[in-house]
């Protein structure tokens, strides 16, 4: 049970994925994803894909340092259960997010320009307004 959300972050398109999995933020790891790219912005363009990654990482679990049902970090497996909402991998060596079905994150159903997901996330959080 939970609001799961699984986060794949590729520093190189052909590097092992490294996923962020967090207990309770499923529903909203599209707008936390959005915001954790705009904090890295700066990292993504000049091409300091470790740095970002420490960026995105630390933005998508803040406030979960001492929470019992927090998040972790596993490396690699494309299937993560069906219970997961669906799943975005970051490349950064392509600046791109990936929307992938929530039970294999090899099957990629949406692709944008980082900056395009962002303006995306923004205009339906307006629209919710």
């Amino acid at each position: 049970m939970g609001d799961r959300a699984v986060l794949g972050i590729r520093e190189k398109s052909s590097a092992p994925t490294l996923f962020l999995y967090n207990h309770w933020s499923g529903s909203e790891q599209d707008v936390m994803l959005a915001e954790a790219l705009k904090v890295a912005k700066a990292r993504i363009e000049m091409d300091d894909a470790s740095y970002a990654t420490r960026i995105i990482i630390s933005q998508m679990t803040k406030g979960l340092e001492d929470s019992e049902i927090g998040a972790g970090l596993y490396i690699g497996g494309t299937q993560h259960g069906s219970d997961y909402h669906t799943i975005n991998i970051v490349d950064l060596e392509r600046k791109v997010v990936m929307n992938c079905l929530n039970d294999n994150s090899d099957k990629v159903e949406k692709e944008w320009a980082i900056s395009d997901f962002i303006i995306e996330v923004d205009k339906l959080l307006a629209n919710a307004l």
